[in-house]
């Protein structure tokens, strides 16, 4: 008798792909995801973040081209978990990119990230509803907040957007989200 052994993927990285685009459709149902009204362009998976045993605590969907520095971008994030926390990350996130890693800068940006406090607050729109949101403002970027119902909130961040012009509605169709992303990817990395 023969055994047969599974061929490994020609590929590890797509194969892994997969596997977590597996897991994002399979928990994608139970976030509601929300993404620009009107949008045409670019909309894939952006940060997503898992709690234990794979339960999903954020999902997100990002639009416009990280890759582009000239792009106008904005990533719509679903979270379970506290929202100032989502923030703090996206910030600390920014406040390292492209800094050295060492100890002194680390520490510079985490100070930075726990002590700014919002700029104020703005209102976005989320299914129809003018929702308040707490908002930190920089020169050409913004990241904001608000509480969409007693479970989920929406942690925004966004390039070259005014917060005026975003208005927000569910996204029902996340394989094409995910089509987007392979694409994406493809352009870039293969």
């Amino acid at each position: 008798m023969r055994w047969f052994r599974k061929r490994a993927s020609k590929n590890p990285f797509w194969a892994h792909n997969a596997w977590m685009e597996s897991r994002m459709r399979d928990t994608a149902v139970s976030l509601p995801l929300f993404g620009l009204a009107g949008w045409s362009g670019l909309r894939m998976p952006g940060w997503w973040t898992f709690a234990d045993e794979w339960q999903p605590e954020t999902g997100s969907l990002r639009h416009g081209d990280p890759n582009d520095p000239t792009a106008r971008t904005i990533l719509v994030c679903t979270t379970l978990g506290d929202p100032i926390q989502a923030v703090r990350s996206l910030r600390f996130s920014r406040a390292t990119a492209g800094m050295p890693t060492d100890r002194q800068g680390m520490a510079a940006a985490r100070r930075l990230v726990l002590d700014d406090e919002p700029s104020g607050s703005t209102r976005i729109t989320v299914a129809g509803r003018a929702i308040e949101s707490r908002l930190w403002t920089y020169a050409d970027s913004w990241q904001a907040y608000c509480r969409i119902d007693d479970c989920h909130s929406l942690v925004l961040d966004a390039y070259r957007f005014d917060p005026a012009e975003v208005a927000l509605v569910r996204v029902h169709d996340f394989e094409a989200c995910l089509a987007d992303r392979r694409d994406w990817i493809r352009a870039y990395y293969e």
